[in-house]
């Protein structure tokens, strides 16, 4: 065989083992393409959160934070920016703080963690360098709310 029927063989052989490879990954890059992608509309409002705990309980800041944390749904995204464990002061009485005129987010957060959406208070913050639109204070009363067993001894 001549040198040049070798080359074009050679490439022939080359080319077909390209095609073989490269086929099957276009179909599934396709298939995946396809399939995967979804479009999710962005929630109505999103609550730049400040937690602040002043119920006596340690780790009650850190388990709110956790269940609050990255929550998102059609209606309210959640981003804990500040959190606060007075260690002084103990508060009788947990509320919610809209830092916002519009305290349609702050209501959601009080739905969220089962307050009355109505009893939202607005409170504006001087200087908001975290941009915080809601604050949540967690009072005695939040303990008992979580933990129905304390409440009655």
């Amino acid at each position: 065989m001549s040198r040049v029927r070798i080359l074009r063989a050679l490439g022939l052989v080359l080319a077909a083992a390209a095609l073989a490879v490269c086929v099957p990954l276009l179909v599934s890059t396709v298939r995946v393409m396809s399939g995967v992608s979804k479009v999710t509309a962005a929630p109505m409002e999103l609550v730049r959160l400040q937690i602040v705990n002043g119920s006596g309980s340690r780790l009650l800041l850190s388990e709110t934070a956790k269940k609050l944390s990255g929550h998102a749904d059609a209606r309210l995204e959640v981003r804990i920016v500040d959190t606060v464990n007075l260690t002084q002061q103990i508060l009788p009485r947990s509320l919610v703080l809209s830092r916002e005129q519009n305290t349609t987010g702050a209501g959601l957060v009080a739905a969220l963690v089962g307050f009355d959406p109505n009893e939202v208070l607005y409170k504006p913050l001087t200087y908001n360098v975290r941009q915080i639109s809601t604050t949540l204070i967690l009072g005695e009363d939040f303990v008992k709310m979580r933990n129905p067993k304390r409440a009655r001894s």
